[in-house]
């Protein structure tokens, strides 16, 4: 015990953390935890149609921007990935840095090792950019925080800080709000006096500037006539997809689409263009929310404070808000922690999140109350309590590591399938290889490898691509106006483990063209079958 009742520099905490940030990507195997990031790292790197673009879908236009040009200079080298790894790491020593800078001790430090291994090294191996921007705007808070604390309003902090929550925004704008949300009892108490002066004034034009690059995002679209409707057709589809147990046979009839066309629609976001106009799909989205026509993301909010759910969850932020900003300083975390998992907890469950998303949560909770508490917690004070939730979560850290070899291992065997899977598409140019958004063994691309380059150009993703620049010259390259009538004849593989989507193909494609066909199985790869036509 006397050990921990030592103090640590700024410069060894980040050393040690840098080090076990190196150990785990050198020792472990990381790979990709959802297929979106797959399929913005081939758009950004030209891998299906041999031209890097910008348009990476889910991240802000400007990032694509400054990829493309990485990929363009500098082909050899895999930058997407890179580039995320990079603001981890830049996010982990600020956070770092500013809990030294609250509380030196070892004992301090040890405890943030803890929450390390628990939480951090899981999303190191699972690479993710909604992760990744939730740690970079962890940092930018957490920086924020410190700021206010040391009354520092010096430009270059203050653009530290700024630099942090823009790169937040740029990988993934809808986490930046979700920090704002969940920090929004930190922020209120330490904003609360003198609400109007200069500092605070500085410090809140610093929280909204990194939000005008959403509009900027909207413009660069919205300025594209390729690309003009992307955004709308992208946000129905992902609309019909969360809400589809909603939908009704009468709403179905009124846009002329069958319970057939609709249950495709569900595995298989394209479809042909004469029965999934880009504006029925619209009007299909706009009968099943029933929202107005309102700018990205503002739909989900209007639907979620449509439910009960909401207004429950919302009169118990407000009396926590009370609470919180009329308490004492240890009456404040706890008030804080009770209400900031019980929020989660209700997020997570209404909205379905993903580890993905409540794990950064979780993390950003736990950082803010170490902040918060960093001036209580000294080895001379700890009370048995303390001690026994200390020991605890060094059990949890050690089952979390175990947990992170498990998937480590399993990352390597799909990276292994991956390279495998686009050996074999390259091998076969003269077959059209159509990906369905549920396979995972296209998905999972070597992190530390140049990004692929299929040449043949006769890879399709059927979900990431609608409606955008790649999407187009894609078809182009292979002579196909739509993926339905036009591929009939032809050598065609749909890659997917979704044993209903061959059901629903095979009538789809009966009830509108009277075609008959069938699936047989692929040999070159898993969760793949080749259509017969008949």
């Amino acid at each position: 015990m006397k050990f921990l009742t030592g103090n640590i520099s700024p410069r060894f905490a980040i050393g040690i953390v840098v080090t076990i940030f190196i150990a785990v990507l050198m020792f472990m195997h990381p790979s990709y935890e959802t297929s979106d990031d797959t399929m913005m790292n081939y758009i950004a790197a030209g891998t299906l149609n041999g031209e890097p673009s910008q348009y990476l879908v889910f991240s802000n236009y400007l990032e694509g921007v400054f990829l493309k040009w990485l990929f363009i200079r500098f082909p050899g080298i895999n930058w997407y990935p890179l580039f995320l790894y990079i603001i981890q790491l830049l996010a982990f020593v600020q956070i770092t840095y500013v809990l030294n800078k609250a509380n030196g001790s070892r004992l301090f430090f040890g405890l943030y090792l803890l929450k390390y291994a628990i939480f951090v090294v899981y999303v190191i191996i699972n690479l993710q950019f909604t992760s990744t921007a939730f740690l970079a705007g962890i940092a930018g808070l957490l920086t924020l925080l410190h700021f206010i604390k040391n009354n520092n309003t010096k430009p270059l902090s203050i653009l530290k800080m700024a630099g942090f929550l823009l790169l937040c925004v740029l990988v993934r704008w809808e986490s930046y709000v979700g920090l704002l949300v969940i920090t929004a009892p930190v922020l209120v108490y330490h904003f609360r006096k003198p609400v109007f002066s200069k500092k605070h004034f500085i410090y809140g034009v610093t929280l909204l500037f990194p939000l005008l690059l959403i509009y900027l995002n909207l413009q660069f679209y919205e300025s594209i006539s390729s690309t003009h409707n992307y955004i709308n057709y992208q946000l129905s589809t992902h609309k019909i997809l969360d809400y589809d147990s909603e939908m009704a046979t009468s709403s179905l009839q009124q846009v002329d689409l069958t319970t057939t066309d609709y249950k495709l629609l569900n595995t298989y976001f394209w479809a042909d263009d004469k029965v999934f106009t880009q504006e029925k799909i619209v009007q299909l989205a706009g009968l099943k929310s029933n929202v107005l026509d309102l700018p990205k993301g503002a739909d989900v909010l209007v639907n979620y404070a449509t439910s009960f759910l909401f207004y429950g969850a919302l009169l118990v932020f407000i009396g926590f808000c009370f609470l919180f900003a009329n308490a004492g300083q240890r009456k404040k975390i706890i008030v804080y922690t009770v209400f900031i998992h019980i929020l989660l907890l209700l997020l997570a469950s209404y909205l379905k999140l993903p580890l993905r998303l409540y794990l950064p949560l979780c993390f950003t909770v736990v950082m803010m109350i170490l902040y918060e508490v960093s001036n209580h917690i000294q080895i001379t004070n700890l009370s048995v309590k303390s001690k026994v939730v200390g020991l605890l979560l060094v059990v949890f850290a050690i089952m979390q590591t175990g947990i992170n070899r498990n998937i480590s291992n399993y990352h390597k065997e799909l990276t292994a399938k991956n390279e495998n899977a686009i050996n074999w598409v390259e091998l076969h140019p003269e077959t059209l290889f159509i990906d369905i958004d549920y396979s995972d063994q296209l998905h999972r691309p070597s992190l530390f490898l140049a990004a692929p380059r299929i040449k043949g150009n006769n890879l399709i993703d059927g979900a990431s691509f609608i409606y955008t620049p790649t999407y187009h010259s894609l078809l182009a390259k292979n002579n196909i106006q739509n993926l339905t009538i036009d591929i009939v004849g032809r050598p065609a593989v749909f890659i997917s483990n979704d044993a209903q989507f061959y059901s629903n193909y095979r009538q789809f494609m009966r009830e509108h063209y009277g075609v008959e066909c069938g699936f047989v199985p692929y040999i070159g790869l898993e969760d793949a079958l080749e259509i017969v036509w008949r």
